[in-house]
């Protein structure tokens, strides 16, 4: 049996500054023809490996949207208003671990390289909002100041755009630090927006207007490593002043020699010094694997539990050679089956482990917001199913959602994109 979920990563770069670390795509002209080959290969694979493509959308409105997508490809298109098509079709199967890639485009490198403007701001997509994350150059907009209006474009309706090309079943929350990441890569997609920007602020109660010129990525560079190089520790631990409430915050469940090396640190010291409270904050947490929803449980006391009521695995030639690469004991069980149908994966109970005496004993909450998913999202579903403890908060997972994905590239255009291939049911 296989107990692992797999998250979708979220990358945490600077795409319009270090550009040339990403890999460019270098067909920027695609012909009918292949924008059609690219789309019968995503629409077929789709198919053949997701395991549900129908949970929040019927069959024939899946189909309609198909129809009318191809019917739409009957001219040349720039790989980036390809992209702008045929990722919203892969978003509207509503799953976050089945998305398109944001992609680097050539001529969005070649564009910046050789001197083109970018924004003057950091912006940042927050609950629905464009805000300031911190300004590039010398002006009058602070941090977190809100941006309601970009060159006469509501910012709503630049929202509701971006938002249509990233999959998630609950809200826009999961999707807005990668749009985040990439936002003024996709304003130039979008608007070919770089020399001037028009804003419209909002601070408090004041409303005003300002314009700013683009910024070369030269000028950029040095207060975005400043601002952004350093990466954010992934596990903090905290113990109040007056030494009865510990803190964990984790920011992830994959890296799990890490997790593991910290809380057996952390775990050492509440429980020798009998600490009463303990908080973990899994808030804006994507997740990770289910082992390491085991391992940060099984350092707190808890009933017998089991992650998943069952996991539908669709077969495929896809998700024999995935579960023969990483867990052979499920290829064992599929190998013979025809592809098409649905293999139902039945998860085993995790024994409880209150009679034990190193673990904690205290009273246990556990933090969660929208941007809590899939792994993460699990453990907390798990605290609750084990009576471990109480969770605050609402995440951005459903009790039924999807993971353990494969990566494929569609072969004219090279967009990469992601399927999942499980179904689980919490």
């Amino acid at each position: 049996l296989s107990r692992l979920a797999s998250f979708l990563p979220f990358f945490e770069v600077i795409p319009e500054i270090l550009c040339n670390l990403s890999i460019p795509i270098n067909a920027q002209i695609l012909t009918s023809r292949q924008q059609k080959e690219d789309f019968d290969t995503l629409y077929s694979l789709l198919h053949q490996v997701h395991p549900d493509l129908f949970l929040y959308q019927t069959q024939k409105e899946f189909e309609k949207k198909h129809d009318s997508i191809y019917s739409s490809l009957n001219k040349e298109r720039n790989l980036s208003d390809f992209y702008f098509i045929v990722s919203p079709f892969v978003a509207s199967v509503k799953d976050g671990h089945t998305n398109f890639t944001i992609p680097a485009t050539q001529d969005r490198i070649t564009y910046l390289n050789n001197g083109g403007l970018t924004l003057p701001l950091r912006l940042k997509i927050v609950e629905n909002k464009i805000l300031v994350n911190f300004p590039l150059i010398s002006c009058s907009i602070q941090e977190n100041d809100e941006i309601i209006c970009m060159n006469n474009i509501n910012s709503q309706t630049i929202l509701s755009q971006l938002y249509l090309l990233l999959g998630a079943e609950k809200g826009n929350a999961i999707k807005e630090n990668q749009l985040t990441s990439y936002l003024s890569t996709l304003l130039w997609y979008k608007y070919n927006w770089g020399e001037k920007y028009d804003f419209t602020i909002k601070r408090g109660k004041k409303i005003w207007k300002e314009s700013l010129d683009g910024i070369s990525q030269i000028d950029a560079f040095p207060v975005l490593k400043a601002r952004l190089g350093k990466s954010l520790p992934q596990f903090v631990y905290t113990l109040s002043l007056d030494k009865q409430t510990a803190t964990l915050q984790i920011m992830n469940l994959y890296q799990l020699p890490q997790l593991k090396q910290f809380c057996d640190s952390v775990f050492s010291v509440i429980n020798r010094e009998h600490v009463p409270n303990l908080v973990i904050d899994v808030r804006n947490n994507k997740g990770g694997s289910s082992a390491g929803v085991d391992m940060l449980l099984s350092y707190l006391s808890h009933d017998a539990y089991t992650l998943y009521i069952k996991t539908d695995l669709k077969i495929s030639s896809y998700s024999k050679r995935y579960n023969e690469q990483k867990h052979p004991e499920t290829y064992e069980e599929i190998k013979n089956l025809p592809d098409g149908s649905l293999f139902a994966i039945r998860d085993s109970f995790v024994e409880g482990n209150r009679d034990k005496a190193d673990i904690y004993k205290g009273s246990v909450t556990v933090l969660v917001n929208e941007s809590t998913y899939s792994g993460a999202s699990t453990f907390a579903s798990a605290i609750k199913k084990s009576h471990a403890g109480k969770v605050l908060g609402e995440t951005g997972c459903p009790t039924v959602y999807f993971g353990n994905y494969m990566s494929f590239t569609l072969p004219n255009s090279r967009l990469e994109y992601y399927i999942s291939l499980n179904k689980f049911y919490e």
